[in-house]
This record gives C-alpha cells, sequence and structure tokens, in this order.
C-alpha cells in the first residue's frame, strides 16, 4: 500500500513542476517573442520525466500533459495528445539503457522531443493550412532554440522532483 502512495504522490509532485514550469513558459516568457516565435515546454517536460521514470510512464504522462496543452493552448492540434505519448516513450526507452549522463541525455531527448513536435506542427500546418514551408521553418527554429534555452533551467525542477519523491 505504501509504494502505491509514494507513487501517486510523486505524480503528483511531477504534475505541480509542470505547472510551474509551464505558468513561466506560458504565462511569462510567452509575452517576449522571439523573432515571433514563444517557447513551448509541454515535450521538454515530458521528454524529462521520461527518461527519469521509463517508457511506459513516460508515455502516460505525455498523452496527459499532451491532452493539457491541446486543451490549454490555442493552435495545438489533437495530435499532441498522440504525440506525447509517443515522445515520452521513446525519451523513456533511453532509461532501459541505465544512463549515465542524465544531464546531457535529457537534454537531447528534450531536443529531439522538441524538433518532433515542430515536424509535427509544419506538417500539420502544410497539410490543412495556408502558410509556406519557409516561413514555419524560421519560426520552428526560433521555437526550438527558445524553448531549449528556457529548458536548462526547468531540469533542476524535474530533477529535484525526482529525487524527493522517487524513493532513491
Amino acid at each position: 500500500m505504501r509504494g502505491g502512495r509514494n507513487a501517486v504522490v510523486r505524480w503528483l509532485a511531477y504534475s505541480v513542476a509542470f505547472l510551474i514550469i509551464y505558468f513561466f513558459s506560458a504565462g511569462v516568457f510567452s509575452r517576449f517573442p522571439l523573432h515571433g516565435a514563444v517557447p513551448t515546454l509541454i515535450p521538454v517536460v515530458i521528454a524529462y520525466v521520461a527518461v527519469r521514470e521509463g517508457s511506459v510512464p513516460g508515455a502516460a504522462f505525455g498523452m496527459c500533459l499532451g491532452c493539457f496543452g491541446f486543451l490549454a493552448e490555442r493552435g495545438i492540434t489533437p495530435g499532441m495528445v498522440l504525440l506525447g505519448a509517443v515522445i515520452g516513450m521513446l525519451a523513456g526507452l533511453v532509461k532501459e539503457g541505465r544512463p549515465t549522463r542524465l544531464l546531457l541525455i535529457s537534454l537531447g531527448c528534450a531536443l529531439g522531443a522538441l524538433v518532433l513536435t515542430e515536424g509535427f506542427h509544419i506538417l500539420w500546418i502544410t497539410l490543412f493550412g495556408a502558410a509556406e514551408r519557409e516561413t514555419l521553418l524560421h519560426i520552428a527554429g526560433y521555437e526550438i532554440l527558445y524553448s531549449m534555452i528556457l529548458a536548462v533551467p526547468a531540469y533542476p525542477l524535474i530533477r529535484f522532483t525526482w529525487r524527493k519523491f522517487s524513493g532513491s
């Protein structure tokens, strides 16, 4: 019984950490766009948590955050729910190899998650929207850059949450 309670507390702590990161991303830094691009840290948090927890929990958490992103943000497609699960699963597969340098691996997975997310958005808008691919690539590059700059200070919060509530 105690293990189940600890797991619930840990996932609630991850959710609170995500909400803190999301507040700064969407509430503060989105008011200061970089060449028309605003940061998106949902894929970053999915990748960070999945690297710590594994592929199945990462996929479940990714699906939840993808659903949150679809409901909370304008311009996010319903495919983000599935994409969040895929990002969580792929980033969580890194844990299977028992990595030693979690900071570098987490940042690499976050970069991969952002590239995958932006690629999905470009594909979606190209198929169903009316925008030029060059413009979309330009904005996507700045979104990835801006998000990675903010991903660095977001990492310690996820790391703290994992250390405090994982029981390891």
